[in-house]
């Protein structure tokens, strides 16, 4: 995948203004963006596999659901169904988007054919309806999987016209001075004076700053923006590592080992965030012996301290960084100290507390989980993150009314979820309901048939109440093998075909 100057996602500051495109503005002059289109035989072309009739709701629906669980290959199939049903199907063009430009084997004319396709649709409907274009994030997300596509065809030219139609003007700024960096840097920089002026606190634009300076062989403003970028962001190994290049160039010695020093320890300190690796020895070489988390964390956390003696005390990165590792090793009412005082400085944002929330859920503090998620659930029904989070703890809690409630509003907001209906089952079957057990988990089926668990759990169900016949067909109808489902069939004797 293209990305910026600094090795980021070029897709992660997409952040939509409300425009209107009229239509001529949806395929940029200079542009012939050939929108293949998706076909069942273009799937079929790379060995998808043929999927069988499905209703024009359901194809959409699992193609949805699969994505969500992160099986692209499922995905990409129903997706491909689900437009092959209707072509004029906006979101399950949008997904398909997702899907070709995530996971294994991707392809950019497959990327360019999705992301095109919905591009083209979504310019259509926004035309038609006289409508803002695409409010959310979906028209800048697509863009750039496009601009990464078409540069991974070697298209550049494409590329930058299509730079040209991204809504936000800081993904657009930034996403221009990576396309222009190597071939006009100066066109690069006038790309983003406009939005460094504006925000002067974002790292990523002094990060491409820095890369455009160097490209224009100014060092003074090289080291101006990687310092700033450092001053927001204290705790990323790479931006060290480039001022350490910087001063090594101008022959300061003093600022070459500070920095050095710097990134070498926030080196590790990234390392250790991964589970399994290795412990170092006294004079700083791998000892082959992996650690543990506690001593992960707690060599985190004292490398912490060491380098906030460098860094404002005060930083937000730096307190949060503190919270998680107090929290991670058992000291829960200091981070939650630390939470409280970085939110009554409003400095808590909503993606610190669903991380913090599952943090404190593995400790078992579902209270502190409650009074953080359930308002804003009920802010934003639409936030899947904190719905999963909050359903959980309830579930631990066997407060099951009103898990119920949590996962029956999930499907208004999605229909298509299949973990959704499988909790329900396991609820209604808690309940007392087994129609409703086994409605719920046959939805479930229908929505991931390829799930080897859910077919199970209603084929044990069924040979209970002695349907071993049902239980010998569900367990057929898998699209999928599975080593579980295998044993399942020889445990009970599933393998048979004379009648009982």
């Amino acid at each position: 995948m293209i990305r910026s100057v600094l090795s980021r996602p070029f897709v992660a500051a997409a952040r939509l203004e409300t425009i209107v495109l009229d239509r001529k503005a949806l395929v940029p002059r200079g542009a012939t963006l050939h929108l293949v289109g998706f076909s069942l035989a273009a799937f079929l072309a790379i060995g998808c596999g043929t999927p069988e009739p499905l209703p024009e709701e359901l194809a959409a629906g699992r193609g949805e659901n699969a994505l969500a669980e992160g099986e692209i290959g499922h995905a990409r199939r129903y997706l491909a169904e689900a437009v092959a049903h209707d072509p004029g199907d906006t979101e399950s063009w949008r997904r398909a988007c997702q899907a070709w430009s995530s996971g294994p084997d991707q392809q950019p004319a497959r990327i360019i054919d999705a992301c095109g396709g919905f591009l083209e649709r979504a310019g259509a409907e926004s035309e038609a309806e006289g409508e803002p274009l695409r409010e959310d994030r979906s028209w800048d997300d697509a863009v750039a999987r496009l601009i990464d596509a078409l540069m991974g065809q070697g298209d550049r030219t494409q590329a930058l016209a299509w730079s040209e139609r991204l809504r936000d003007p800081a993904t657009a700024a930034t996403g221009q001075a990576a396309l222009w960096l190597d071939e006009d840097p100066a066109r690069a920089l006038a790309a983003l004076e406009p939005v460094l002026s504006e925000d002067p606190e974002d790292a990523e634009f002094h990060d491409a700053a820095a890369a455009v300076f160097e490209a224009l062989g100014r060092p003074d403003e090289v080291r101006h923006h990687l310092e700033r970028s450092q001053a927001i962001e204290p705790l990323r190994s790479d931006v060290h590592e480039r001022l350490a290049a910087w001063a090594e160039q101008a022959g300061d010695a003093p600022m070459v080992a500070l920095q050095t020093a710097r990134a070498t320890a926030l080196a590790r300190y990234e390392a250790l965030a991964e589970p399994g690796v290795e412990s170092l020895s006294a004079d700083g070489e791998p000892t082959g012996e992996p650690m543990d988390d506690t001593a992960r964390n707690a060599e985190r956390l004292r490398l912490l301290i060491k380098l906030d003696e460098d860094f404002p005390r005060r930083h937000p990165d730096v307190r949060l960084a503190k919270a998680w590792l107090e929290i991670q090793l058992g000291h829960l009412d200091r981070g939650r100290q630390r939470l409280d005082g970085l939110a009554r400085q409003k400095l808590l944002e909503a993606e610190h507390r669903l991380a913090f929330a599952e943090l404190f859920q593995a400790e078992e503090r579902h209270g502190i989980v409650r009074e953080w998620l359930e308002p804003m659930v009920a802010a934003d029904p639409g936030n899947e993150r904190a719905r999963a989070i909050l359903l959980r703890t309830l579930l631990t809690l066997n407060a099951l009314p009103a898990a119920r409630v949590l996962l029956e509003e999930g499907l208004a907001v999605s229909p298509y979820r299949a973990s959704f209906h499988a909790e329900l089952s396991r609820i209604t079957e808690i309940q007392g309901s087994s129609s409703g057990f086994e409605r719920h988990l046959r939805r479930a089926i229908e929505l991931s048939p390829w799930t080897p668990e859910l077919r199970i759990r209603l084929a044990a169900s069924m040979l209970e109440r002695g349907r071993k016949g049902d239980a010998r067909a569900l367990i057929a109808a898998s699209p999928v093998s599975s080593p579980d489902l295998d044993a399942f069939v020889v445990e009970n004797g599933l393998e048979e075909k004379k009648d009982d």
